[in-house]
């Protein structure tokens, strides 16, 4: 039996040095290293400044703790101004007061004040709707600003407490965690007639539970269309029960042993099974688990059972896809968008962005990417005006892994 230990490190203050912090692999797994020891992540995040934070900062430290993360701001002020890190001073050492030996590892806003926007608006969100909402990540200015306050705080932290500082974590964006503004539009709880987005393919993620308003209104609305139900969807109502889940995807659904969540391709498939080899979803044990139990359906992949995991039926409705575990191949996808008739830009597993307008590429791996174009463009240009191609549809690329690249 192997063991390590995980070890609490005090900080370089207390020895007179400084802090060197790194992550690194430790039998498999990415393990942080304090001045070369292991150290458990075991991390409290808190808001600083507030009643409850001090004797929540005392509970965490009698709990073993040392690593604490909370908000500071970074000063962003006025030209002419000097930066005012007071407020930032106050929440570090209101928490090291409690803990003399405590990592530190700040948390930050990087976008701009109101004043700023209303100075630059042209380098504000803007949406294909016309309306604008906070600030461009794409905006040069912004990025070159922010970077000089960002710096400065760093300057700051590390002159003034750099023996105590883990890291730094700046944030920005919708709900501080990099989601772009009105990352969340649409959501199915609005699903109004008006304001429910019109689109060949709809795809079921996390609605399980739905009442019966909901249940009239989306049958309503994926008339004609493709529904893609995944696993468990609909299965909660008024009450807990397998008929929910067959009501909701228009398949017949049966409850099936509880097994491991792998399925296999079926290679009797048809097309929506093309290409499909390899064996995918998840090695947790299912508990409920549903099969595809109507006939003439279209079994795409099984269980180790043999029951039907996933399974598509065309309807007078609609084509309608259920697919029984927590994971899926994007080419299931890509096959099942082919087969309804929306129009593919790129048929490898990379990532493609596009409003119609500009498209947004990420390799996922190395080599020649092919991108299809949904008519005959004028002309294609990157991200810095250079230009591609001239009266294209069509356009090739040979990209190196993780590269990311913009077209209009």
């Amino acid at each position: 039996m192997l063991l390590f230990l995980l070890c609490a490190v005090r900080p370089a203050a207390s020895l007179g040095g400084r802090l060197t912090v790194q992550v690194k692999d430790l039998y498999g797994s990415p393990t942080i290293f304090v001045n070369g020891h292991p150290t458990s992540p075991l991390m409290f995040f808190g808001w600083a400044g507030t009643p409850p934070y001090v004797q929540q900062v005392r509970y965490a430290l009698a709990a073993g703790l040392h690593l604490f993360s909370f908000g500071v701001p970074m000063p962003w002020p006025r030209p002419g101004e000097p930066p005012d890190f007071n407020p930032a001073d106050q929440a570090i050492e209101q928490t090291l007061a409690v803990d003399p030996f405590g990592l530190l590892l700040p948390r930050f806003e990087v976008g701009p004040p109101e004043w700023w926007l209303d100075q630059h608006p042209a380098d504000r969100m803007l949406f294909d709707d016309g309306r604008t909402e906070g600030w461009s990540m794409a905006s040069v200015a912004w990025q070159e600003e922010m970077l000089g306050h960002l710096r400065a705080l760093v300057r700051h932290c590390e002159d003034k407490y750099g023996g105590h500082i883990l890291g730094y974590h700046p944030c920005g964006q919708h709900s501080s965690e990099w989601f772009y503004f009105r990352s969340w539009e649409p959501r199915l709880g609005d699903l109004s007639p008006g304001r429910f987005p019109s689109a060949k393919v709809y795809f079921f993620l996390n609605c399980f539970y739905l009442d019966d308003d909901q249940r009239s209104l989306i049958s309503l609305l994926v008339r004609g269309k493709t529904a893609v139900w995944f696993y468990g969807q609909g299965f909660l109502a008024d009450g807990a029960q397998d008929d929910n889940i067959s009501q909701a995807t228009g398949l017949a659904l049966a409850r099936g042993a509880p097994q491991p969540g792998m399925v296999t391709p079926n290679p009797w498939g048809g097309v929506l099974a093309e290409g499909l080899t390899d064996a995918f979803g998840v090695n947790t044990i299912l508990d409920p688990l549903w099969t595809v139990a109507e006939e003439g359906v279209e079994v795409l992949g099984r269980y180790a059972d043999g029951g039907a995991a996933v399974a598509a039926k065309p309807t007078p409705e609609g084509l309608r896809v259920y697919i029984g575990t927590l994971r899926c191949p994007a080419k299931l996808l890509r096959n099942i968008l082919r087969a309804s008739g929306v129009h593919l830009y790129c048929d490898s597993d990379d990532v493609v962005l596009t409003d119609g307008q500009f498209l947004g590429f990420v390799a996922a791996t190395a080599g020649r990417k092919h991108l299809d174009f949904p008519g005959r463009l004028a002309f294609v240009r990157d991200w810095d005006g250079r230009m591609m191609a001239f009266g294209a549809d069509s356009l090739d690329l040979a990209w190196r892994w993780g590269r990311r690249g913009y077209l209009s």
